[in-house]
């Protein structure tokens, strides 16, 4: 597979602000009187990211421009004000003109649209119209479900009073059915009017990204697998992976977040739900390939996804068959900067080594200071200068643990696994929690007040400490179940996986 390099001066250009030194051809201007002598910055969109393009100060009577030159490329743009708020707009080769007054805050939320009025762009009114138009949509089809919720499926027959050929009240069927045909129009009222609004406006950006909006709709009642499977089949119908003008707006990666989404199944073991996922990273992909910048943009957005989560041999699966030199796609390294290629191809390496079955890096590190003689009663925090080594412990089961006392899911965790040292470290369990603090203090105190009585020790040095680093851990909590040998056995995400891998371990034999 060959990646065209030349596309890459978009990506590089747009890594840094961007100076607009040619003829202007036109204007976006603004009027936000609440914000005079605020800096304004205006951005562009391009793939996952935004970047700076030029900034201002909305002067005393509050009016702000910036100008667009022929290089500018057709697009969405965010307007992002000093106090937080930002405001998208589309770029079409027109002047713009927008009067933005203060939201309508309702439960420290807001529209979109709310307090934007379109003076001067036939874009730009197209887009916000249609935002109002998907916010009262929105809005309809949650009271209908709120509805559904007040009938259930028992108690769902309206009674209605009797006509001349029926005697007493007679049953006229299910409210439920009714709230579920009132649904189906709708749906089928917004297709409409999507449909309409992209044939009306067939040289428009905003119809471009209106059109992607259109979501499949399945006129057969069916649920469950069969439905997701239609929605996979059909989920790319309204969404040209080929256009690469898309790349200028947010709509390709919050689709391809949207489709991994329809694999993710609770159901699934961690490695069944890795399988899944690589299944849409495929299919994502080999659709992207149609335009290479896509295809870049596409391939940077699924590794991003898939970097730091839990779902390591994901990214492992990314790297070597879609993205380092080794998978065949030759110019896919120039895709970042050499850093970040190093920091890819490390992060895979560490993903390999701590994979299940392979003995654990050696852990070797001297206390750091002296601890405090009030800490919980039988908590093993040794004075300075005592040297540990993971090798050292013997235990049927280690749990290497990696944590911080300013992590809350952290406090939450250990809590829970205070029992489960009780009750399993008679049966062999030892636990060697190592904390990713930077302050001894914080560190200690965490341990004396919660009462943390297992192998305690930090480098104190934080996310950049041998061990956390030789094991790859960019996020807190984290564990690694070993055996008797220091070979991983399981990396579980909970308690309850915890305890389920150590109940599988086969007791050591004894001679």
């Amino acid at each position: 597979m060959k990646i065209i390099l030349a596309g890459l001066t978009a990506l590089l250009m747009l890594s840094c602000p961007i100076n607009l030194h040619a003829q202007q051809a036109h204007i976006l201007k603004g009027t936000v009187t609440h914000m005079a002598d605020k800096k304004v910055e205006l951005l562009v969109y391009y793939g996952e990211q935004n970047r700076s393009v030029s900034s201002t100060t909305v002067n005393e009577k509050g009016l702000f421009q910036f100008p667009f030159d022929d290089e500018s490329p057709v697009g969405m743009y965010r307007l992002r004000f000093e106090e937080g708020r930002h405001v998208d707009v589309i770029y079409n080769r027109e002047d713009i003109e927008l009067s933005i007054s203060k939201p309508n805050v309702q439960e420290g939320r807001y529209s979109l649209f709310d307090g934007i009025d379109v003076l001067s762009s036939s874009e730009n009114r197209l887009y916000y119209d249609f935002l109002q138009t998907l916010d009262l949509r929105r809005k309809r089809i949650h009271h209908l479900n709120q509805l559904k919720l007040l009938y259930s499926p028992s108690k769902d027959v309206v009674k209605v009073p009797p006509d001349k050929e029926t005697k007493g009240m007679r049953e006229a069927g299910s409210f439920r059915g009714q709230v579920e045909t009132e649904l189906a129009k709708l749906h089928k009222v917004f297709e409409r009017y999507i449909d309409t609004l992209v044939d009306s406006n067939p040289n428009s950006y905003a119809a471009r990204i209106i059109k992607t909006m259109k979501i499949p709709v399945l006129d057969v009642k069916v649920s469950g697998d069969v439905l997701k499977e239609w929605q996979k089949e059909h989920f790319w119908n309204k969404v040209d992976l080929s256009d690469a003008t898309l790349l200028y707006s947010p709509v390709i990666p919050s689709k391809v977040f949207e489709y991994i989404s329809l694999y993710a199944d609770n159901q699934l073991s961690r490695e069944g739900q890795e399988m899944a996922f690589i299944e849409a990273v495929d299919d994502i992909l080999i659709k992207a390939k149609a335009d290479d910048a896509v295809f870049r943009v596409v391939l940077d957005v699924v590794i991003r996804k898939f970097e730091k989560s839990e779902y390591e041999q994901v990214l492992t699966y990314i790297m070597e068959n879609y993205f380092l030199y080794e998978s065949g796609c030759k110019d896919s390294e120039a895709l970042v900067s050499a850093d970040r290629t190093g920091e890819l191809r490390k992060r895979v390496e560490i993903i390999k080594i701590m994979a299940v079955g392979n003995t654990a890096p050696e852990i070797e590190m001297p206390q750091q200071g002296i601890f405090d003689p009030n800490v919980a009663e039988g908590t093993v925090v040794p004075a300075s200068s005592t040297q540990m080594k993971l090798s050292n412990i013997i235990a049927e089961n280690t749990l290497v643990l990696f944590w911080a006392s300013w992590c809350p899911h952290c406090t939450v965790l250990l809590s829970e696994l205070r029992s489960v040292y009780g009750g399993y470290r008679d049966k062999g369990l030892e636990i060697l929690a190592i904390s990713i603090d930077e302050e001894r203090i914080a560190w200690q105190s965490a341990i004396s007040e919660r009462q943390y009585t297992w192998i305690n020790y930090s480098e104190l040095t934080g996310w950049e400490g041998k061990a956390a680093q030789d094991y790859g851990v960019w996020s807190t909590p984290r564990m690694y179940l070993l055996d008797s040998e220091k070979k991983i056995v399981a990396k579980p995400r909970t308690i309850k996986e915890l305890v389920v891998s150590i109940t599988q371990q086969k007791p050591a034999r004894t001679e």
